[in-house]
């Protein structure tokens, strides 16, 4: 049955199969190189497949390491000028058995910053209980990302007995499946918390300590990257098509889209932004170390001598 092919990975990858990208200019439509893929095991490179019905070992998968081109060039809308993707890249996949061709293409996505938090800048945040002082993250989106997930990736030191302190971490998965929205023109992407969610989390993911002689967490040390992982239009289009017809109401038959021509499946290109690293301020780090929220945590207030 499917379940026992699914499990052979002779069935479920081509034996023999000639696979490029090529760069295709936007303007005039014309593929202006055409490069190699070299086929690979994924779990070798650090991409091991999922357990699941289908066979995870090996994991074929095709790669290259050229640079890709991000050019882009003048356009004029609405007698305004600005700047688009110069070039696109497409997938062609030759079955060298069955003599057919699978072809799909996507654009890239520029790289992006962050706008809010600003660089550099200390971090307060502070739980109201009226009228929160909502934490704010924003950027100017890419002109081919299409949706967007945001993770903060926290890192502190630790202290067990009397042994030294040791760096620890944790990621909040802050985010998910973000649009951006047009402001004048420009498509920004606005996410905003309540600071309170940041004790919520360290409760979450930090465990209560029973004696404050055997583990004590340095407030100072603690600190967070943003990671902001931006997708194509080709992801965002199969997630929302995947969303919309699986669910109670849905019917038995499992969604499919693709944007593989005479195939099965999608490509999309995706893009990561990793901003510096956020300190926090006094005001943030003493009311994790005293507010009945956190205090069990037991991180040291701004003045400790501890961390030392």
């Amino acid at each position: 049955g499917a379940t026992t092919l699914a499990a052979d990975p002779a069935a479920i990858y081509f034996p023999n199969a000639t696979v490029s990208l090529q760069k295709i200019n936007n303007r005039t439509n014309a593929v202006v190189q055409t490069i190699p893929m070299a086929k690979v095991d994924g779990a070798t490179e650090g991409y091991p497949r999922m357990a699941g019905v289908f066979a995870t070992t090996p994991n074929y998968i095709y790669k290259t390491t050229e640079v890709l081109d991000t050019a882009t060039y003048g356009v004029t809308v609405n007698n305004d000028r600005k700047r688009t993707a110069l070039y696109r890249y497409g997938i062609k996949i030759y079955n060298d058995d069955s003599k057919k061709t699978y072809t799909a293409e996507t654009r890239l996505i520029n790289y992006f910053l962050l706008d809010l938090p600003a660089a550099n800048t200390v971090q307060q945040w502070i739980p109201v209980a009226q009228n929160p002082k909502l934490r704010v993250f924003k950027l100017n989106a890419p002109e081919s990302a299409a949706v967007f997930d945001i993770d903060l990736h926290f890192e502190y030191t630790e202290r067990q007995g009397s042994g030294s302190f040791q760096p620890k971490q944790f990621i909040w998965k802050l985010a998910r499946n973000l649009r951006a929205v047009d402001e004048n023109g420009t498509n920004v992407l606005t996410y905003k918390v309540d600071p309170v969610e940041l004790f919520n989390v360290l409760n979450a993911n930090l465990s209560k300590v029973v004696d404050p002689t055997q583990l004590v967490r340095c407030g100072t040390s603690l600190k967070y990257r943003a990671y902001v992982y931006a997708a194509g239009s080709d992801y965002a289009s199969y997630t929302q098509f995947t969303n919309e017809l699986s669910g109670v109401s849905s019917s038995d038959v499992i969604p499919q889209y693709s944007n593989i021509k005479d195939g099965r499946g999608f490509m999309s290109s995706r893009c990561l932004y990793q901003s510096d690293a956020f300190v926090f301020g006094k005001e943030t780090v003493d009311s994790i170390a005293l507010s009945y929220r956190t205090s069990k945590l037991n991180f040291t207030t701004w003045n400790s001598s501890v961390c030392n």
